[in-house]
């Protein structure tokens, strides 16, 4: 039952990250479109300062091979575009002060995003785990039965009930030949159970003990 329980858990949670993960695209898909016109307006400055910082270079490489009547002219067309880098400047600062607020709300949602797919790929990695109820519940029965037999082969008494419960683990329907002698291995090969199997020998007749049936 267990088992299924851990099952079920990861179904649902699966189920809630996949919505929870949409929730958070749509999100993002939102701040996006909020923030677009604030990245334009960066955008569009900073290309403003970029170009005037161009002319100003344009103008100073002629100024440098420029003869006097033509510095007259040069002089003050660069002091002009040292005046639009400062206001380019400005305008760009402003656009990137306008933009923050709706950046960290992009930021916030992308970073939001991100985790939960994290998340998911943990999720789906240790799924494989939990995909298997059955196998996992007739394991951890198999478990509790053979625990139960060290503690009969220990001179431990069992009540029918046990007994029955304890084949049940021990042997399924469905066991295949290979799952067969491997169990057998386990129960009568394994050195840790060597001294068991040799005082059960010595003690066989004195005890019946319950039989491990695989009908």
């Amino acid at each position: 039952r267990r088992a299924w329980d851990n099952y079920e858990r990861e179904q649902q949670r699966a189920t809630g990250l996949e919505q929870r993960i949409g929730a958070a695209e749509q999100q993002l898909r939102s701040v996006t479109e909020y923030a677009r016109p604030f990245d334009d307006a960066v955008t569009a400055a900073q290309a403003a300062l970029d170009a005037a910082k161009e002319c100003r270079h344009a103008l100073h490489e002629q100024l440098a091979t420029a003869k006097r009547r033509e510095r007259r002219i040069l002089e003050p067309a660069i002091a002009i575009t040292e005046q639009d880098i400062h206001m380019a400047t400005l305008r760009r600062d402003q656009a990137v002060t306008a933009a923050q607020p709706a950046r960290a709300l992009a930021a916030q949602a992308a970073g939001g995003l991100s985790d939960l797919r994290k998340e998911q790929w943990r999720q789906r990695l240790y799924e494989p785990l939990f995909a298997d109820p059955e196998t996992i519940t007739t394991l951890q029965d198999r478990v509790a039965a053979l625990d139960t037999w060290r503690q009969w082969a220990n001179g431990h008494q069992l009540t029918p009930s046990q007994v029955n419960e304890m084949n049940a683990g021990l042997f399924v329907a469905n066991d295949s030949i290979h799952e067969f002698f491997a169990l057998r291995g386990t129960l009568f090969d394994d050195p840790n159970t060597a001294a068991i199997i040799h005082h059960l020998e010595r003690g066989l007749e004195r005890s019946p003990g319950p039989e491990l049936s695989i009908d």
